[in-house]
């Protein structure tokens, strides 16, 4: 489980890191961890970059694991 957060700790980092918040599921009391709220409430191309900067950071992630 100690594990799992770490992790989850780590993706909500290296997003952040990309310049994109994420939530973790776990402020939320996701029953498990590895759970994330997005909130998308703004205007179409800000969306995109927004995306862009998602993808890239799950990218990062997935290259350190």
């Amino acid at each position: 489980m100690t594990e799992l957060r770490e992790l989850e700790n780590e993706l909500f980092n290296t997003c952040s890191d990309s310049g994109v918040l994420i939530s973790p599921g776990h402020i939320y009391e996701a029953e498990e961890y590895g759970w994330f709220r997005l909130t998308f409430t703004v205007e179409r191309q800000m969306l995109e970059e927004g995306l862009r900067r998602l993808q890239a950071g799950l990218d990062r992630f997935k290259l350190s694991h």
